[in-house]
C-alpha cells in the first residue's frame, strides 16, 4: 500500500470514528449509559462503540503523523507523536474500563491505571479514590 492510499485511509477512518462517536454518544444519553453503566448489554456495545471510534482515531492521527504536516523537523512531529500517545492512553483506559479495571493489579501501576481508567469515566460520578496510591 502506497503512503498516499495509506494516508487517505487514516482519513476514512478519521471519519468513520467521527461519525460512530456521535452516534454512541447520542444512544448513550438517549438511553443513560452513562459510566459506570448498569452492565446491560446495550451499555457494553456503547462502550464498545466508544472504543472503535478511539482506534479509528488513531488511526487517523497515525496517518496524520505519515503525512508530515507538520514539516519534518522535530517540533512538528513531537507535537502530533504526544497527540498520538494521549490518545492510546484513553484507547488504553477504554480497553482496561471494560470489565471495571477489577481484575487489574499491578502494584504501583495502580495509581496510574486508575487516573486513565477516570479519564475514561465521562460522567466523572464516582469519586476518586487515591487510597491505592501508597
Amino acid at each position: 500500500m502506497g503512503a498516499d492510499r495509506l494516508i487517505r485511509a487514516s482519513a476514512v477512518a478519521g471519519i468513520l470514528a467521527s461519525a460512530l462517536w456521535v452516534v454512541a454518544l447520542i444512544v448513550e444519553y438517549q438511553f443513560a449509559l452513562r459510566p459506570p453503566g448498569d452492565g446491560s448489554d446495550l451499555y457494553k456495545a456503547d462502550q464498545a462503540a466508544f472504543l472503535l471510534a478511539e482506534a479509528g482515531y488513531l488511526a487517523m492521527l497515525i496517518g496524520l503523523y505519515r503525512a508530515h504536516p507538520g514539516g519534518h523537523r522535530w517540533f512538528g512531529r513531537a507535537a502530533i507523536g504526544l497527540w498520538i500517545m494521549g490518545i492510546a492512553a484513553i484507547l488504553l483506559a477504554l480497553i482496561l474500563g471494560l470489565d471495571g479495571m477489577a481484575s487489574v493489579h499491578a502494584g504501583h501501576m495502580d495509581c496510574l491505571l486508575l487516573v486513565l481508567g477516570r479519564l475514561s469515566d465521562r460522567s466523572h460520578s464516582r469519586p476518586y479514590d487515591p487510597s491505592g496510591c501508597a
